[in-house]
């Protein structure tokens, strides 16, 4: 009950920031890392970050504490906290030629929202 109270809640995230998503992506395709997304009170809501191995995604609750973070290096090496099954089924992640793209799955609409990002070192 717990895992479906969090996945709801993650899934308004996605929604209140898809519009969001929409405007920075149309002003610049690919994303320089680290990008944070806030929602309308200034809180931070989603991260996309770098380290010297590769990508990490954060996905903040509404009381600001980490409640998803995935990670993935070039060698394809990905790493999960916090998550669930279903959490997974809504969100790939991956890096090629020091170049990744995340996706962001709606179950409910069956739509996708894809990020591209740059600057893997």
């Amino acid at each position: 009950m717990e895992g479906e109270a969090l996945l709801k809640e993650l899934l308004e995230h996605v929604q209140r920031i898809e519009q969001k998503l929409d405007a920075r992506l149309k002003e610049k395709h690919v994303l320089s890392v680290p990008v944070d997304f806030v929602n309308e009170t200034g809180q931070l809501c989603l991260q996309i970050g770098q380290t010297s191995e590769g990508a990490y995604l954060h996905i903040f609750d509404s009381e600001g504490y980490p409640a998803l973070q995935l990670g993935c290096t070039s060698e394809g090496g990905f790493v999960d906290v916090n998550s669930t099954p279903e959490l997974l089924s809504m969100i790939s992640m991956s890096i090629v030629e020091k170049s990744g793209v995340i996706e962001l799955y709606d179950p409910n609409t069956v739509q996708s929202k894809e990020i591209k990002f740059d600057s893997i070192k």
